[in-house]
């Protein structure tokens, strides 16, 4: 499986912006998944712009997305909902400087919230914003490829899995699950 870093360094073809900053170090620019991406000469990791995607999964199909709650009783939580231009289902991706590691952030909580992963609980492993800091729940790993990417955290490993509650009380709504072939799993980033 390929990261986002390996993916956009194999897809990084044509640039359309070349920069230099003071000490002469250049940054390419270019685009991949319609997402802007830089790379640094000075091997700084991808940094994506501030371009928000949207997220869909197979299992709910690109007419829903990856939306925030910004009140009510799950405010902060993250769920599957009818696409309709909310601000909560716009999320940007930013790249950590150590690894391949990046933060979700949404454009309706801005940028000192991140997507987190709750640390024990009932039901165990749900997703929410909460305050960015140094937690490895909210440093993320994409990997895959097209409408197959997997999201992963450094908190729980490659084998647990961003994925989608299918039924009862908290139907759509996300959480880490052991991965496997599962369509909920299965992301497309800007469907």
């Amino acid at each position: 499986m390929q990261t986002l870093v390996g993916i956009s360094r194999r897809f990084l073809l044509k640039p359309w912006a070349l920069q230099s900053d003071p000490g002469g170090n250049m940054t390419f620019c270019t685009r991949l998944l319609g997402v802007s991406l830089a790379i640094s000469t000075m091997l700084v990791p991808v940094v994506a712009a501030a371009e928000s995607i949207r997220l869909a999964t197979q299992f709910t199909g690109t007419g829903s997305v990856m939306q925030v709650w910004t009140d009510g009783p799950f405010q902060g939580m993250a769920q599957m909902v009818p696409r309709n231009g909310d601000r909560g289902q716009n999320w940007i991706v930013t790249s950590e400087p150590e690894g391949d590691w990046v933060r979700l952030r949404n454009e309706a909580t801005g940028n000192g919230m991140c997507l987190d992963v709750t640390n024990g609980g009932d039901p165990a492993y749900m997703v929410r914003m909460q305050p960015c800091a140094n937690y490895s729940g909210q440093l993320w790993r994409i990997s895959g490829a097209d409408d197959k990417m997997r999201f992963t955290t450094q908190f729980l490993g490659e084998s647990y899995c961003l994925d989608v509650v299918n039924g009862g009380m908290m139907d759509r709504f996300l959480l880490m699950a052991p991965c496997g072939n599962y369509s909920g799993q299965l992301w497309n980033l800007n469907p």
